[in-house]
């Protein structure tokens, strides 16, 4: 959960696809479109927003895709 917070800059309880590349970028994480994409669909389960619980499952995995 901490972690989670630290992406959600925004303190909004989910990142969207632009919350997520800020929140990379601040912490100097730099993924190009392609890789960006990759990782939101891969760990969102609704394809809007990625929330605390999505995060928490794709973060667990070894590997997103």
């Amino acid at each position: 959960k901490h972690i989670f917070e630290l992406y959600d800059t925004e303190q909004k309880g989910h990142l969207d696809i632009y919350g997520l590349q800020k929140a990379c970028e601040a912490h100097e994480i730099y993924l190009d479109q392609n890789q960006l994409l990759d990782f939101f669909n891969a760990a969102s389960t609704d394809g809007k927003v990625i929330s605390l619980k999505d995060f928490s499952t794709v973060m667990r995995r070894e590997n997103y895709y």
